[in-house]
């Protein structure tokens, strides 16, 4: 029952990647903006970061505002990690656009071949956010989320770096953490203790905030060229 519910989803996964694929080079402007946005700092989670730093200091929600702010982000980066580990744990999944079987049409370069593509970590930390935002302003949580899908997801999609199978288990990754967190922790007791540091150390705080932040902004893509260049060395 399992195996064939798997068959059914993989066999869904290639039928849409193979569709998209065909809109491919058929408008070069179309596909030079999502190449663009796939990979510009300033369209993917930036706008994401920039709401969160408005909401912070716009004063509206007050402290219980902010403590849905900072769980939000620690918990965000806890499904990033989570997805990364469950693409490292589960059965490796091929790009769709290293796929022979598709004939996929693309100019990608294969950087990621030994990426597993199941699930995203970019859908995973983007609805995370979403939800975190959702929480403290509705209206600026939808816009989020709309963001996410079509800045974030579909450009991936698009170019075959994901099937939506992996865009779609990243975001639930996400959600459901955001979701999970606040039932357990609806009064943010968590944070308190961070809270606690910003009005005793703020230069400290805003420092160490500023520097998550930017990391977030270009999904950690500076960290991981460091501890790819270390762990070259250290396998030297």
């Amino acid at each position: 029952m399992a195996n064939a519910m798997l068959a059914s989803i993989a066999d869904l996964d290639d039928r849409m990647v193979v569709f998209i694929n065909g809109y491919m080079h058929r408008s070069p402007l179309f596909d030079h903006f999502l190449a663009w946005a796939m990979n510009a700092l300033l369209i993917k989670f930036l706008p994401m970061v920039l709401a969160i730093c408005w909401v912070w200091f716009a004063g509206a929600t007050g402290e219980a505002g902010r403590r849905k702010i900072l769980a939000g982000i620690l918990v965000g980066l806890a499904a990033l990690f989570l997805t990364r580990i469950m693409a490292t744990a589960l059965p490796f999944r091929t790009r769709p656009y290293t796929n022979p079987d598709l004939h996929f049409v693309t100019d990608m370069v294969g950087a990621m071949r030994t990426w597993s593509s199941f699930p995203s970590d970019h859908a995973g930390l983007a609805f995370a956010l979403a939800a975190t935002l959702f929480r403290v302003s509705p209206l600026l949580g939808i816009w989020a989320f709309i963001h996410s899908i079509l800045f974030i997801c579909f450009p991936r999609f698009y170019f075959g770096m994901h099937y939506p199978s992996d865009l779609l288990a990243g975001a639930l990754v996400g959600l459901l953490s955001i979701v999970l967190y606040a039932k357990l922790d609806p009064q943010g007791r968590m944070v308190k203790p961070l809270l606690a540091i910003e009005r005793a150390i703020p230069q400290f705080f805003y420092t160490a905030g500023f520097f998550l932040l930017f990391e977030i902004a270009e999904m950690f893509d500076s960290l991981r060229l460091v501890a790819s260049a270390l762990f070259k060395s250290i396998g030297h």
